[in-house]
């Protein structure tokens, strides 16, 4: 497993940056400041902002990303007497350098500009982590919707669509038998609108009779055509009477299948 770093080395005058991935030289840069530009700052920690930018900027036209990298160094600065080698940053060192415990110079930068892009390195990660971890439950969410849709498409097409074919069917079926119902109500007003008719006609013949039965014994043969008309009436009527019973019957088988089971 390689190791990339970033080497940071400030001047007072340039800044130096190189990125080596183990001992393999990656990238080199002298960034030059000029008089005016350091004049603009009353002291070296001052410079921090303006240094950090420039370094940044160069690595980013060189499409460098700072989250490869697994270690930054700042080179120099001015501490109180250790031995020489390599010390990770700490806040007391970081205090040091700030303040210019051994006096102030450029390369006391060095350790407090390569903490600060630690600290952006780290945020950055931390930020992309938490996007992939949001992208990953927002993945997941977009998982559970689709399965819910699909057991949803899966119900419709396997309950809701033939249920509602057979609602369909159930209705259209009502309507004919309505329509039956309707015919047979009608027939069975007419055909009571006709007994009746025939029950007036019956009366009337009887009424008949009783006329022809006052009169002399000449008007037998009168009320004897009476009496055949209101046998053929009755008889029409008992007709009449068994079409009628027919049709109730009809008429309540249709009701029925109106029931639902």
């Amino acid at each position: 497993m390689s190791y990339k770093l970033l080497i940071i080395n400030p001047g007072s005058t340039s800044t130096k940056i190189g990125v080596y991935e183990d001992e393999k030289e990656v990238l080199v840069e002298t960034l030059r400041h000029s008089s005016d530009e350091i004049g603009n700052f009353k002291g070296i920690f001052e410079q921090l902002d303006f240094r950090k930018d420039v370094i940044l900027d160069v690595l980013k036209e060189k499409n460098f990303d700072i989250n490869t990298l697994d270690a930054i160094v700042g080179r120099g600065g001015l501490l109180k007497s250790i031995e020489g080698g390599t010390y990770a940053v700490n806040e007391v060192m970081l205090h040091d350098l700030k303040i210019g415990v051994q006096g102030q110079h450029a390369s006391n930068l060095g350790g407090i500009i390569a903490n600060e892009i630690g600290k952006l390195a780290d945020k950055t990660t931390t930020a992309v982590n938490e996007i992939r971890q949001t992208t990953g439950k927002v993945q997941e969410a977009f998982d559970h919707i689709l399965e819910h849709s699909r057991n949803l498409l899966s119900f419709i097409q396997d309950t809701v669509t033939p249920d509602y074919k057979t609602f369909v069917n159930v209705g259209n079926q009502y309507k004919v038998d309505a329509n039956d119902i309707q015919i047979s109500a009608t027939k069975l007003a007419d055909m009571t609108h006709s007994i009746e008719k025939v029950i007036n006609e019956v009366g009337e013949a009887i009424q008949g009779i009783a006329v022809s039965a006052e009169n002399t014994a000449t008007n037998s043969s009168t009320i004897i055509t009476h009496m055949d008309k209101v046998a053929e009436l009755v008889d029409t009527v008992a007709q009449a009477a068994i079409q009628e019973k027919k049709m109730s019957n009809n008429l309540d088988e249709v009701v029925k299948k109106f029931t639902l089971e």
